[in-house]
């Protein structure tokens, strides 16, 4: 396994997630996550793929625009386990009743920890470290 390799099939996934989050597509953002999924969120509770993903259709149901990037800030391969440091950066516009609606920028950052599982690269755990909204 080429760390090269292993990191352009991670970019490619994580630019499926982030059209995916761009067009609303709850399905195929959440595909990118292992059904065994451990989310660590900021305030130390952990959260299964079930659980995200209610929270995250309720999320795409309230926005009306996204557009996010990241900043890979560290990563390491062993055998078919990859981990990364990311920087994830959203600029986030929501509706707020029909007429009106609020935008806001959210930094974070986190270690994504993947596994291959049936030949795909899969986000296993998350543990979010900072998170800044403005």
């Amino acid at each position: 396994m080429n760390t090269n390799t292993t990191l352009k099939e991670i970019d490619n996934i994580h630019s499926l997630a982030i059209e995916s989050a761009n067009q609303k597509n709850l399905s195929g953002y959440m595909s990118v996550f292992a059904d065994e999924l451990l989310y660590k969120q900021l305030d130390g509770k952990i959260i299964g793929k079930k659980q995200l993903t209610k929270d995250t259709k309720k999320y795409f149901s309230r926005i009306s625009s996204t557009k996010s990037s990241y900043k890979r800030i560290d990563s390491k391969l062993e055998a078919y386990k990859f981990s990364e440091t990311l920087i994830q950066e959203a600029e986030v516009t929501i509706r707020i009743f029909i007429f009106f609606r609020k935008k806001w920028k959210v930094s974070r950052k986190g270690i994504y920890n993947w596994s291959i599982i049936n030949g795909k690269w899969k986000i296993t755990e998350v543990d979010v470290l900072e998170e800044q909204i403005n």
